[in-house]
């Protein structure tokens, strides 16, 4: 709560000086391709008609290449190419002894994003993006693991996260996914940047489960522009 009226104090200061929180000139930037990296945190909800499941958190990674392309000074589009490791950490004690199940699908999204420019000084800029992405899935497997005593856990199965729907030997999820993206950025030095996302998918990725799965993930990442 102090930070965020520490920052509100700072850009009304800034405003009254005759900045504003928004300017409509033409920005004299021209198109930036910044390459990211990060960690990503994520996990599927799972729900039918009668209850919902919250899968585990799951750590992975995120990288690619971002487009920035300035419109006005306090405005610009943002799109790209970025990989994403997804998945899930599941736990089941139904059959009494304790199951274990993860998965870490990979996918590469497209996301087409409006983003708010704020400068606090010439070198410092907050930006605060939304909107959708596509993604599609290319890489992943499911794990199956089980307790067989003392906390040892032993290996039952692997098999490929995505496949067709006749594809048994595969978990069958969908490859792909539509979903929307926020987030919040700081630039540095017309250079350096780290920020924060969130990204929620829109559809059901499972293939006659009996319910529906949605990915969800936090991701943090640092840039370089090129």
């Amino acid at each position: 709560m102090i930070l965020a009226a520490g920052l509100l104090w700072a850009l009304c200061i800034n405003s009254q000086a005759g900045d504003g929180f928004f300017s409509t000139e033409k920005s004299d930037e021209g198109v930036k391709a910044e390459l990211r990296g990060g960690l990503a945190v994520s996990k599927m909800a799972a729900q039918d008609d009668n209850s919902s499941i919250k899968g585990n958190r799951r750590l992975g990674f995120s990288a690619g290449l971002a487009l920035d392309i300035p419109i006005l000074k306090s405005l610009a589009v943002e799109t790209g190419l970025h990989y994403v490791q997804k998945g899930m950490k599941e736990k089941d004690t139904s059959t009494g002894t304790l199951i274990e199940g993860t998965g870490n699908p990979g996918y590469l999204e497209v996301p087409l994003l409006v983003s708010y420019r704020y400068a606090f000084k010439k070198k410092i800029q907050l930006q605060v993006s939304t909107g959708p992405f596509l993604a599609v899935g290319i890489s992943g497997k499911m794990k199956l693991r089980q307790d067989v005593g003392t906390g040892k856990m032993q290996k039952l199965g692997e098999m490929d996260w995505f496949g067709n729907e006749e594809d048994l030997s595969t978990a069958r999820f969908r490859r792909f996914d539509i979903g929307w993206h926020i987030g919040a950025r700081m630039r540095f030095l017309n250079r350096f940047s780290v920020g924060y996302s969130f990204e929620a998918g829109f559809l059901d990725t499972a293939r006659n489960m009996g319910y529906k799965v949605k990915s969800r993930s936090h991701l943090v990442n640092f840039g370089f522009i090129i």
